[in-house]
């Protein structure tokens, strides 16, 4: 039974929500931003849905394979990750109220369970938008996406409680394990599948993963979550595993009930380092790392005018902030190289998904990849007033985010070089990321220097920033769109006038890239000499 008192703070919360969205719409400008957002957010949503209603449904037994293996590949990075510490995370005012508040320490705990399947509801909307292609009805992926989002929370709290039941460091040695556990069976089942990776195709090698090879007794506890998005007909198949999977959820809330372990002192040590990431992210748009240790430093660059000394500062907070960007990263080149280890696709196929998926990730990672002048908002009087050009300034900003997204890309380019040969192909697209990368990058730094912000935490239905980031991609694809245009046309007529020399007309375009990304430096040296650290600098 949930306290009265936790009963109506909730009915608070949901009215400050209410609130809050109602402020964000304030002001005309406010209005057009939110409506814009709106808009856009529902024409993503509806097109995949009508794709999903509409189109050919060819990879749904495909996905049906893989699905398990996502869900497991999420649990295991939620565990592992500083993000599973959220599983027992409460915010600092809950924990100065609710902490000395005569609350049972179980009424806590349910009171954070029922915020984690609130979370949960509006995160598996998002997910079923996304894959409804790959299922055969709406309904029933959303259901089995909420019940294996759910099942992901209750499972890490309890591997995080059960680990502090014993001793505050065996949530360490348990995480680690688990890691070193994944990480193990994946290598482990990469080579004794080496073979039908090689010559079987994508849709060929999931399904033998999932049937017959040893992985199948790993995913089982995963497999009723699917069971419910893949019924059909729905009744009485569905709503036997939705039965199941509510039965799996509720054991996983009585196992978390039964262990009663006393993570009130750990709560508030995570409520510490997470609020203190929240509060940096806000201020500077790069959470300190979860670890105290520094990891490393930049080596000592030239000085280049005043450009190495600032380019180093930044590389070097990039490398204390990177490592989980990185891991991932490293986890996607790898999937990557597995899944085009197979004779069904031609090499110039090949590396025209590589280039797909790396322009996508490029584009997300200008957002995500933030050492430039948005992590230096608080610094800006002191960078205003040092003895430089405003041109090097922007040089030395640049030079981290360029260089952190192009060994991503490398990364990436490496895995497909390695899966199908030809690594002079990769060297040519490593090049020509350069510019590209230059170009990104400077305008995200030049619309900042315009219409400069902090990082706030992402609410539901916040459309207006929704909205401010459509517009902001749009700009950037337009800008590499024009580069890219004139850039073929220099090609082009290299290839004309040269008769058939590609090489030539590859180092034409590149040239004229490299031109084009240049001229974004008095851009942004421009922008910066405008900023006004007395009118222009956001509350924090």
């Amino acid at each position: 039974m949930l306290h009265p008192g936790l009963r109506t703070l909730y009915q608070l919360r949901f009215r400050a929500a209410f609130r809050g969205l109602k402020r964000n719409v304030g002001s005309p400008k406010r209005i057009i931003m939110f409506a814009f957002g709106g808009l856009l957010v529902a024409m993503w949503a509806g097109s995949i849905l009508f794709a999903g209603i509409v189109g050919d449904k060819q990879d749904v037994a495909w996905f049906e394979d893989a699905a398990p293996f996502f869900i497991l590949l999420m649990l295991v990075l939620s565990i592992t990750t500083a993000a599973g510490e959220r599983a027992i995370y409460y915010s600092p005012s809950e924990i100065d109220f609710l902490f000395a508040a005569p609350i049972s320490r179980r009424q806590l705990l349910a009171y954070k369970l029922i915020g984690t399947i609130f979370s949960t509801t509006f995160s598996a909307l998002i997910f079923s938008v996304v894959v409804s292609r790959y299922v055969p009805a709406w309904g029933p992926a959303y259901l089995g996406l909420w019940l294996a989002l759910a099942f992901i929370q209750l499972s890490t709290m309890a591997i995080l409680l059960a680990g502090q039941s014993v001793a505050e460091s065996a949530v360490t040695r348990i995480r680690k394990g688990i890691l070193v556990g994944a990480a193990s069976v994946a290598i482990v089942t990469v080579w004794l599948n080496a073979g039908k990776i090689s010559a079987g195709s994508a849709t060929e090698v999931i399904a033998s993963l999932h049937q017959e090879s040893l992985l199948r007794f790993i995913v089982w506890p995963v497999e009723p979550f699917v069971k419910v998005m893949y019924a059909d007909p729905f009744w009485p198949g569905g709503v036997l595993w939705i039965t199941v999977g509510l039965g799996i959820n509720g054991a996983l809330c009585l196992f978390i009930f039964w262990l009663d372990a006393e993570y009130r002192e750990s709560a508030i040590a995570v409520s510490q380092r997470w609020y203190a990431r929240i509060q940096s992210a806000k201020k500077t748009g790069v959470a300190p790392p979860t670890s105290t240790k520094a990891w490393g430093r930049s080596p000592k660059l030239p000085y280049w005018g005043g450009a190495g000394p600032i380019a180093r500062r930044q590389l070097t907070t990039a490398m204390r902030n990177s490592r989980s960007l990185l891991t991932v990263t490293a986890v996607i080149a790898v999937g990557i190289a597995i899944t085009l280890m197979n004779k069904e696709r031609s090499e110039d196929q090949v590396w025209l998904m590589l280039y797909g998926i790396t322009g996508w990730l490029t584009i997300l990672l200008t957002m995500m990849i933030r050492f430039d002048f948005r992590s230096d908002l608080d610094q800006m009087e002191g960078l205003k007033s040092l003895p430089l050009p405003a041109y090097r300034i922007a040089v030395g900003q640049l030079i981290a985010p360029v260089f952190v997204c192009l060994i991503l890309q490398v990364a990436i380019f490496t895995a497909g070089a390695a899966a199908n040969g030809r690594p002079e192909v990769a060297l040519a697209a490593a090049l020509f990321v350069i510019p590209v990368n230059i170009l990104l990058f400077g305008v995200e730094n030049i619309v900042f220097l315009l219409f400069p912000s902090r990082v706030m935490g992402f609410n539901p239905g916040d459309f207006m920033s929704m909205g401010r980031q459509m517009l902001l991609m749009f700009l950037k694809f337009s800008v590499i769109g024009v580069a890219a245009i004139i850039a073929v046309i220099a090609g082009s007529i290299t290839l004309f006038v040269l008769k058939d020399s590609t090489w030539a007309a590859l180092a034409a375009a590149w040239i004229v890239l490299v031109a084009q990304a240049l001229l974004v430096l008095p851009g942004m040296a421009w922008a910066f000499n405008r900023f006004d650290v007395s009118a222009d600098l956001p509350a924090s």
